[in-house]
């Protein structure tokens, strides 16, 4: 990993470089005040991959921060399995379709982002294994901007799942304020992000009130059947706990949902206290920038 300026990174991932890959980061580490970070860039050099990175305070400017960045390159096999470069200048403008290496679909069919208005867009994943209210939807702001971006919505239609991706900017303002901005999304069901069912994976999404949330049963998967505990500490901090897959050598991608305009990142990984118990604290943030109640949806990785 290189830091490039305040706030701006390059990380190198070594050997698994690739023009299909897809990219998302997360904030990480517990702090009081929001963090955003978005993908600027990536790309193959050789054989490993460079993903570029930028972190932002609750304000939208630039800082110094840690994150859990994570790169995977489309396979075959496995549960419906999709993923989106929506790569419009700015977000400004509809693809329909989304044409090029780094959008991918399991089924064959294709993805299609109509920006409805300023920082929203209607997303519609094509195939019948998608006609579904399943699985886990995972979302990155892209670009380099201080926006963040949201999966606020979903329904099925015929063959196909339609989604709602809002995006905000990074600002103290306590109203959400609709941006427009290139974002990458990954769609998996019945696996890990990275679709790969022989190695341990976890996805879990929250549901009803943020403040007394629970488990969405649809949108949870465990390697192991397991679906983990769910306990709200104080406003905005929320634990899940595992009891059997937890393994050093893990990170976690966080997306916020619902339609508040609140926003998420990964306060701590703990896997190493009492093996193969996990512990995975969530903080959610207000559109202001303080702690505030949401619902998330976040996927889990280890090491095999």
């Amino acid at each position: 990993m290189t830091r490039t300026g305040t706030g701006a990174y390059q990380v190198r991932l070594p050997g698994i470089g690739s023009v299909t890959g897809i990219a998302h980061v997360t904030p990480y580490r517990t702090v009081y005040r929001g963090r955003t970070c978005t993908i600027t860039g990536q790309e193959p050099d050789g054989g490993d991959e460079l993903v570029s990175v930028r972190c932002f305070d609750h304000t939208g400017l630039p800082v110094d921060w840690w994150f859990t960045v994570f790169d995977s390159t489309p396979t075959g096999g496995g549960g419906p399995y999709a993923t989106i470069d929506y790569d419009a200048p700015g977000g400004g403008a509809s693809r329909d379709p989304v044409l090029n290496l780094r959008t991918f679909n399991s089924a064959g069919g294709v993805a299609r982002v109509v920006r409805q208005s300023t920082g929203l867009y209607h997303v519609t994943l094509t195939g019948e294994p998608f006609a579904a209210d399943a699985g886990h939807v995972q979302l990155t702001a892209a670009g380099g901007e201080p926006v963040r971006c949201t999966r606020t919505d979903a329904q099925v239609a015929t063959k196909a799942i339609e989604l709602t991706v809002s995006c905000f900017a990074v600002t103290t303002s306590a109203t959400p304020q609709p941006a427009d901005a290139p974002w990458h999304l990954s769609y998996v069901r019945d696996t890990g992000l990275h679709h790969n069912a022989a190695v341990p994976a976890a996805y879990v999404a929250t549901t009803g009130d943020p403040a007394a949330p629970t488990i969405s049963a649809a949108h949870t998967f465990t390697t192991n059947g397991e679906t983990p505990t769910l306990n709200r500490l104080s406003a905005g901090h929320y634990r899940l706990t595992w009891t059997g897959i937890g393994k050093r050598g893990d990170s976690a991608q966080i997306t916020a949902t619902g339609t508040n305009g609140g926003y998420c990142h990964l306060g701590n990984i703990n896997s190493y206290s009492a093996p193969p118990q996990l512990f995975i604290d969530v903080y959610c943030h207000t559109p202001a920038g303080v702690l505030g109640d949401s619902t998330f949806a976040l996927a889990y990785l280890r090491v095999p």
